[in-house]
């Protein structure tokens, strides 16, 4: 039964390029190019690649306006900065072990401008 979902074990391959590289934004095109023995086309990286960002590993940045004809330019992807950090790697705080076994092991406030820390001390200022 482990390893049973095809789309999760696909999303671990791209988690552990995403770790082993250390990037902090990626491109379809560079996922594709560097995990393409996993993958017959890019479009087969899209579902693991929404699985990633349900789990607030990834985020998919806005596509910017185009003024020109043509193909459209790869999707770009920014990394959570917390799945880098020492933390993250323990096994115990997997993103995607045990089908993210609660929301408190998923990574939080991804692209908050401050620290939920920061904001809580606010509330009680306030009070």
């Amino acid at each position: 039964m482990m390893g049973a979902d095809p789309v999760a074990g696909q999303a671990r391959y791209i988690l552990a390029w995403i770790r082993r590289t250390g990037a902090s934004s990626f491109t379809l095109r560079d996922a594709y190019q560097a995990l393409r023995a996993g993958f017959k086309a890019p479009a087969e990286m899209v579902p693991p690649l929404d699985l990633l960002a349900e789990h607030d590993v990834i985020r998919c940045r806005p596509e910017p306006p185009r003024s020109r004809p043509g193909r459209p330019p790869s999707p770009v992807f920014d990394v959570n900065p917390r799945l880098h950090t020492h933390n993250a790697r323990n096994t115990h705080n997997s993103v995607l072990g045990a089908s993210a076994r609660n929301s408190v092991n998923s990574v939080q406030d991804f692209g908050a401008a401050e620290p939920a820390a920061a904001s809580a001390r606010k509330d009680d200022d306030d009070a």
